[in-house]
């Protein structure tokens, strides 16, 4: 199987993991793997063997014959074609139903930061922050140096855009910082929203998941906050909505570098 849907398997969230551990189904886990590899990387058929090697990643054992079995009782909701031999399966519509009637994968996920312990929260934030990938756009009304750091941490960003509210204090500091950021990641950009009474929610979207985050980016853990992760998949309407505004309001903005 491709390197890279094994490495998304095995790179998903822990408590994610840990609610597929949960499941006993041959049929669910084998649907799951189906569904994620058709969802994230448009491969639609997997035989038995890839998909054990999927759900391993997930540190859940599985056997083919398992699978198989599952598989060849599940009706209509696999769809099994043979080519040269070998025996393919692709989770029909129905089976997509059925999957997430049994598994809720659309629930957010939701991390606590703790008043007063800055340094862990912010660690949580960095560990979302390096999962990001593609166009990153950045919403907060308060910019500081702490915010620079974080976007430091978007190491697989194709591009950085960050719109905030007007800079009132260390203006020339911040610019200066921020032209130093820029001479290693040419596709940072920050733009001021002139209205702060409009611009007061603070959201991260990527290419695949968005972040909902309760309080701002630079003073993270000062007050007790929660960060909402989403993937855009099961909330596409809300994130493709979001990013329209953001758009919108990134065109009206002036540059601030």
């Amino acid at each position: 199987m491709n390197t890279e849907i094994l490495d998304h398997f095995k790179g998903l969230d822990f408590d994610l993991k840990k609610q597929l551990s949960r499941i006993t189904s041959p049929l669910i886990l084998g649907s799951f793997v189906l569904d994620s590899a058709s969802t994230k990387f448009g491969v639609e058929l997997l035989d038995e063997d890839e998909i054990c090697e999927a759900i391993e990643q997930l540190g859940i054992a599985s056997k083919p014959i398992s699978i198989r079995n599952a598989f060849s009782k599940a009706g209509d909701k696999i769809i099994k074609k043979r080519i040269c031999d070998r025996v393919f399966y692709k989770l029909s519509t129905r089976g997509k139903i059925g999957l997430q009637n049994k598994i809720n994968l659309d629930y957010p996920q939701i991390y606590y930061l703790e008043k007063g312990k800055p340094y862990s929260n912010r660690q949580k934030l960095d560990l979302l922050l390096k999962q990001l990938v593609g166009d990153i756009l950045i919403c907060d009304p308060y910019f500081g140096e702490k915010s620079i750091l974080s976007c430091s941490q978007l190491l697989n960003s194709k591009t950085i855009k960050f719109l905030t509210c007007p800079i009132l204090k260390n203006v020339v500091n911040l610019k200066n910082l921020c032209n130093d950021f820029k001479k290693e990641k040419p596709s940072f950009d920050i733009r001021i929203f002139i209205n702060p009474l409009e611009l007061h929610d603070r959201y991260i979207i990527s290419d695949g998941k968005t972040i909902i985050i309760g309080h701002g980016i630079k003073d993270i853990g000062t007050r007790e906050s929660f960060l909402f992760v989403l993937e855009n998949n099961y909330y596409k309407d809300f994130s493709t909505g979001l990013k329209y505004i953001f758009i919108q309001r990134w065109n009206i903005s002036s540059s601030f570098i």
